[in-house]
């Protein structure tokens, strides 16, 4: 076992000017990588960065971005990544509780965050990926050029913390998911061992971001440690046919992604018919939400490849079930316990029950360290060496998990996780809005969207479309209600409940 520093530069002792990141005309070797990362933790140790600081990054998936985290990792600190989809109050909640002291990102966001960044406290650097804003911040090609890889390296054990990925409401009480290397490496081997992986593949990354613990770890990191290709195709503006003709001239042999892109690829062979040949997939993987029966169908119907669904989440680094890569798996079914990982269903008193029995699914095994300076969060959710997932669910005879529903009061969006209390505390502060309350409604194709069901002020008025758009300046997109309803005498949730 060794800490991804050292995997890295395994790998590019091994692949040397392999390609590792391609997107678009861009192509970043395992050496390049390698040398890149480390002269950018040289910089970042000259600029002051210690073992165990805290580096943001609120940056959308690329090279550069990978280049970052290696080079954070490099440097001995802990990589802190964030939704570049939130806005400046739930930034400024998020970083309250990390404390990063370095935040990289791009002129996008720099535009909308400019004006802010004295309400991030805890900040006190600033390093632009990419154009503009070069007469204020220093930028990340500066860091690259001037930097020389640090002799000696900074120590780094495989129990030291590295990353905090943060899950739950940001709006409301943040929970910072902290993992070792330790944490990160074996989750990688679960992988590495479960989707056959090797340098042969070829993987297709659409519209799943690598602050999200399935790209980072299941996508990335483990196509890092086989030497396999990472090819990115941007999901934001970007056509699924655009992700087609990527996997037809890349010959993609894996593709990762939500239950959403697979029902948008359906949808676009249907409609258009088949364009491009991607014959070469091996198996395709999908998680963050249940995948409906039929797209699974749907998609093997036409492109005669398997869809293999997987279970877990933030706290558990990322899948701790699989269905088997041949397609033997059960319909309906998440798959068997990942290599590495066991598996209960118990009661609401952690006992265990029996098989076909819906309870709780409990997990043991590489989860996280714990939630960030909040032991009492820690506390309720692992216990005696089990972490509880909040997720309903049961196992067959045979040692498969089915998913039947959730414990805590969440949404999944395209495979984001939405917490509607976030959504009512940001309702119940518009000046019409008395009360307010947020479910999940069915949609065909994104499988739930955000329904508010609101009872306005009286004497005031206030449209749909208005209170969509103040939302929209207010928390990310994802979060933002489809769905309007006024009511006088809804089941509401009023403020301070």
């Amino acid at each position: 076992m060794y800490d991804l520093r050292t995997m890295l530069e395994r790998s590019a002792n091994r692949f040397g000017n392999k390609p590792a990141i391609i997107q678009g005309d861009q192509t970043l070797t395992f050496s390049d990588l390698d040398r890149k990362s480390s002269q950018l933790a040289g910089s970042l140790i000259k600029l002051g960065v210690n073992k165990g600081d805290r580096i943001a990054t609120l940056l959308t998936t690329s090279p550069d971005c990978v280049v970052i985290y290696f080079g954070i990792i490099k440097a001995g600190a802990v990589m802190v990544p964030f939704d570049v989809r939130y806005k400046v109050g739930e930034l400024e909640t998020l970083f309250a509780c990390a404390k990063p002291k370095m935040l990289f990102t791009d002129g996008t966001c720099l535009k909308t965050i400019v004006n802010h960044l004295p309400r991030f406290t805890s900040i006190k650097q600033v390093i632009n990926v990419g154009t503009g804003f070069e007469d204020r911040f220093t930028s990340l090609k500066q860091l690259i050029e001037s930097g020389v890889a640090p002799e000696p390296k900074p120590a780094l054990d495989i129990d030291d913390l590295m990353l905090i990925a943060f899950t739950s409401g940001p709006t409301t009480s943040p929970h910072g998911s902290t993992m070792s290397h330790r944490c990160l490496m074996y989750e990688i081997m679960s992988g590495m061992e479960v989707m056959e992986q090797t340098d042969k593949d070829v993987v297709m990354l659409y519209a799943l971001p690598i602050h999200h613990m399935f790209g980072l770890c299941t996508a990335l990191l483990t196509s890092i440690h086989c030497g396999s290709t990472l090819v990115i195709v941007p999901g934001t503006g970007i056509s699924v046919r655009t992700l087609l003709e990527a996997t037809e001239k890349h010959c993609g042999t894996m593709l990762f992604g939500v239950p959403y892109i697979f029902a948008l690829i359906i949808k676009t062979v249907k409609r258009e018919g088949f364009k491009h040949d991607i014959s070469s997939l091996r198996v395709c993987y999908t998680g963050g939400a249940c995948i409906p029966l039929s797209t699974l169908k749907a998609f093997k119907k036409l492109f005669k490849v398997n869809l293999a669904d997987m279970y877990g989440m933030t706290e558990t680094i990322s899948a701790i079930t699989c269905q088997p890569v041949d397609g033997s798996g059960k319909p309906g079914s998440c798959g068997p316990a990942m290599p590495y990982w066991q598996l209960k269903v118990v009661d609401d008193k952690s006992r265990e029950v029996p098989p076909n029995t819906e309870g709780e699914i409990m997990a043991k095994g590489h989860f996280m360290l714990g939630y960030f300076e909040n032991p009492e969060a820690t506390a309720k959710t692992i216990e005696n060496g089990w972490l509880h997932t909040g997720d309903y669910g049961k196992v067959d005879e045979d040692g498969y998990y089915y998913i039947t529903g959730l414990k805590k009061r969440m949404l999944i969006l395209k495979g984001q996780n939405v917490y509607p209390q976030d959504i009512e505390q940001i309702l119940l502060t518009h000046p019409a809005i008395e009360a307010a309350k947020v479910s999940g409604a069915p949609d065909r194709l994104r499988g739930q969207v955000v329904k508010a069901v609101v009872r306005r002020k009286r004497g005031i008025r206030v449209t749909k479309q208005e209170i969509k758009k103040y939302c929209l300046e207010r928390m990310a997109d994802y979060k933002c209600p489809r769905l309007i309803n006024f009511e006088k005498l809804a089941p509401v949730i009023k403020p301070g409940k």
